[in-house]
């Protein structure tokens, strides 16, 4: 008897599929036959697609992926949330211009997307279209943050008025955009943005719309919104952002600090700080608060009380703060009743805090510091007495927090460890300082951070590996072998790497690089310093077909010039600060150099690509002269013709 496909149930596909990601669910499966078309637009249904993942291709997602898609009417109808991570492969311009324009202008293509999730986003005038487009007339959730770069306005050997002309293009377009989503055009429900480091202008642009429309306070409001999750640098902004979301339900704020001057108060501040006022007027949907922001001087505590005092009548309240200075012995009941909750409680009911301040503790203050709370008689009346506190000597930080969050069950463990960073706010996140007793760390490491997925290690107090430097090869061989299989892998410099495999290869799990995907490397600068140190770069691609050979996408982070192979001629050590320097900088800037850089830079990237197989992504960030911008971008467009690029003079960025 012949078993078929066909006889296994839903339920087995449906295990099988939620091994592959989304392309390779389509390549793979698309079209077979009905039944397994329908499977697959289920799954797209509840999860949605990350249109550029790592590792997927730009041949594959414009030719193939792009045509199945708009082929079927069903996928299409199925996609109800897209993610859009613009740090990854996959050109940001290239999937607007695909997915959500048509004749250069935008089109709702997805009759039932209501998500949309952009990271890293690099905001441009098609962009900004499709996205006021989107939340009038489809959205229902929108997640967005910028890249840093999009702050930057560089110089292309352009007059001032041509930069100055880009940077107001720029906050344009954020104003557009943060108009429109604060506005009677805008249906979201919920919303998470992200504009720290953005321009100062853009935190009054909603100041300056309600100065615009003084009579028109409807067309100013956005009605829907009901969830909001902001990240910000000043203050005015949220007091701005309240008058525009009158139906507000939940409000999270993210604060990188205040920003008050105590010596020198501006009058907006001390307006803010004396006017009290209570938002109940504003926003008396508001059910749950959080905060989280750096509080640094007496001004900033006032703004704070004054902040809760504006909230009072939530249901949930929750506050996250870090003080280098908190102007007292240390954090007891009396202070978290006095600085971190509103003058009158009407309706809280669920009180959540975390505070890390710098300050000198005992044992028995901690003990204190913890009975406080339970002789307390507000905290007692709330049921709010179960409080842990743990000081860190070796930084002299105290930690005091709500025990309800649970994200702190492991802490005072990981206190115990001196090389462990004091910032343990992400379970998932581990940040440790190098140190050679990590071994001891991590044979305890399933049991004191079960939720862990990623590792962040601090080297940088050790600047080189020396020839007594073996022990400390030897544990990061044991780290990188730790993972079952590593995916991505970051090293600030690329040559501890090789240090490692030279010194302490037999300690390295077999195959432990072989599973990386997705790598980040420093490469010290070709052209000046020890002829050692500027031929470093010249391993990076034998090694990375040796040990990655399945390495997908690749992260560069480059002092100067972009290529990764040095043409400089090795110099003797009496050499460095003489003549041959000076009269090699000034070669670097003539044509001949510029030529022979993109000679090698072009070998280079030919050497990546035919030696990696499934590579797809290259990010460079350098800074190489306005001058080789033009000879990079043409030598690129003739060797990759078949593919995207990208050529600034702080970035490159290919995609196969």
């Amino acid at each position: 008897m012949i078993n078929k496909l066909e006889i296994f149930p839903n339920e087995i596909f449906l295990n099988i599929f939620s091994y592959l990601f989304w392309d390779e669910l389509l390549i793979s499966f698309w079209s077979l036959n009905k039944r397994i078309n329908s499977l697959i637009c289920s799954i797209f249904r509840v999860n949605g697609i990350l249109l550029n993942k790592p590792g997927l291709s730009y041949k594959n997602f414009s030719k193939i992926l792009l045509r199945i898609i708009f082929n079927s009417s069903s996928l299409l109808s199925s996609i109800k949330c897209i993610h859009v991570d613009g740090m990854n492969s996959i050109s940001l311009d290239l999937i607007y211009e695909k997915i959500f324009c048509n004749d250069n202008k935008p089109t709702l293509c997805f009759p039932n997307l209501k998500s949309l999730y952009i990271s890293q986003c690099l905001l441009s005038e098609p962009l900004t279209h499709i996205l006021c487009s989107l939340i009038q007339y489809q959205l229902n959730e929108l997640t967005i943050s910028f890249h840093e770069d999009i702050y930057e306005i560089f110089d292309y050997g352009r007059g001032l008025s041509a930069i100055a002309s880009d940077q107001e293009k720029v906050q344009r377009m954020f104003k557009q955009l943060l108009c429109k989503i604060f506005s009677d055009q805008c249906q979201l429900t919920s919303l998470k943005l992200d504009i720290t480091k953005s321009f100062n202008s853009i935190h009054q642009c909603l100041n300056l719309q309600s100065h615009l429309e003084p009579n028109t306070i409807s067309k100013s409001c956005c009605l829907t919104l009901r969830r909001l999750c902001i990240h910000i640098d000043h203050k005015c902004f949220l007091e701005h952002l309240i008058e525009h979301t009158p139906n507000l339900e939940q409000l999270s704020v993210h604060f990188r600090n205040f920003l008050f001057n105590n010596d020198h108060p501006d009058s907006d501040t001390q307006a803010l700080i004396i006017s009290n006022g209570n938002w109940f007027n504003k926003i008396s949907k508001l059910e749950c608060f959080k905060l989280k922001s750096y509080v640094r001087n007496d001004l900033e505590f006032a703004y704070l009380k004054c902040l809760l005092n504006n909230v009072n009548h939530v249901k949930k309240l929750e506050i996250h703060l870090y003080s280098e200075d908190i102007g007292r012995s240390f954090i007891d009941a009396n202070f978290i009743r006095e600085y971190c909750l509103p003058d009158h409680i009407i309706n809280l009911k669920d009180f959540r805090f975390y505070m890390c301040a710098k300050c000198q503790l005992s044992l028995n203050d901690t003990e204190k510091i913890i009975n406080s709370f339970k002789i307390n008689s507000f905290f007692i009346d709330h049921q709010w007495t179960n409080v842990k506190c743990f000081y860190d000597e070796n930084i002299s930080y105290q930690h005091i927090f709500s025990s309800n969050f649970d994200k702190y069950q492991y802490f005072d463990h990981l206190l115990n460890y001196r090389y462990i960073l004091n910032d343990l706010l992400d379970p998932q996140h581990i940040k440790i300082n190098f140190d050679p007793s990590l071994y001891s760390f991590f044979e305890q490491f399933n049991e004191l951070c079960p939720n862990a997925f990623c590792i962040t290690i601090d080297t940088v107090r050790f600047s080189k590996f020396t020839g007594q430097d073996k022990v400390r090869a030897k544990i990061f061989a044991h780290l990188i072998s730790m993972p079952v299989q590593l995916k991505y892998l970051s090293l600030a410099k690329f040559q501890w790497l090789l240090y490692v495999i030279e010194n302490a290869f037999d300690d390295l799990r077999e195959n432990a690089l072989s599973t990386v995907r997705h790598a980040e490397f420093g490469i010290p600068t070709c052209n000046f310093g020890y002829n050692e140190s500027v031929q470093i770069g010249k391993h990076l691609v034998p090694f990375l077909n040796m040990y990655m050979p399945h390495l997908q996408t690749l992260r560069l982070w480059r002092p100067d010039d972009f290529p990764w192979t040095s043409i400089r001629p090795n110099i003797e050590s009496k050499q460095f600060h003489g003549t041959f320097i000076r009269r090699w900088s000034q070669y670097l800037e003539g044509v001949q150099s510029i030529n022979e850089h993109a000679t090698i830079f072009e070998q280079d990237l030919s050497q990546l690509v035919e030696q990696l197989k499934q590579f797809v992504f290259l990010d460079i960030y350098g800074n190489i002269s306005s001058k080789k911008v033009k000879p990079y971008r043409l030598m690129v467009q003739t060797r990759f013709s078949n593919s995207r690029f990208d050529v600034h003079i702080s970035r490159f960025r290919l995609w196969m």
